[in-house]
């Protein structure tokens, strides 16, 4: 229901990055911004995914993606805070590449 509208505001805003909490998001994001559940099944488990970079393209448009943890996961296990914070960091230092400036 809200899919279509989100969309639109990812292609108005045009981001240089997008960083989707969790699995679900992350799963709709990698999906090219639709619910495919076959897409879904197919992804690795936000543990694999989290911390890296991806590239999507929607509509002509090419994203920059970092799965990262849900937040709420940080709170259910303390382990995850380190690892949310180094995969933090690797936002950072993406977002400071002259690309995206």
């Amino acid at each position: 229901a809200h899919t279509p509208y989100l969309l639109q505001q990812i292609l108005a805003v045009n981001p240089k990055v997008i960083l989707p909490l969790g699995k679900f998001a992350t799963q709709f994001v990698l999906a090219g911004f639709k619910v495919d559940k076959k897409k879904f099944k197919m992804q690795p488990k936000i543990s694999q995914l989290h911390g890296t970079t991806h590239e999507i393209s929607v509509e002509g448009k090419t994203y920059v993606v970092i799965p990262l943890y849900h937040p709420a996961a940080t709170i259910y296990n303390p382990k995850l805070r380190d690892v949310m914070k180094k995969d933090l960091e690797l936002v950072k230092k993406t977002i400071g590449k002259p690309q995206f400036q």
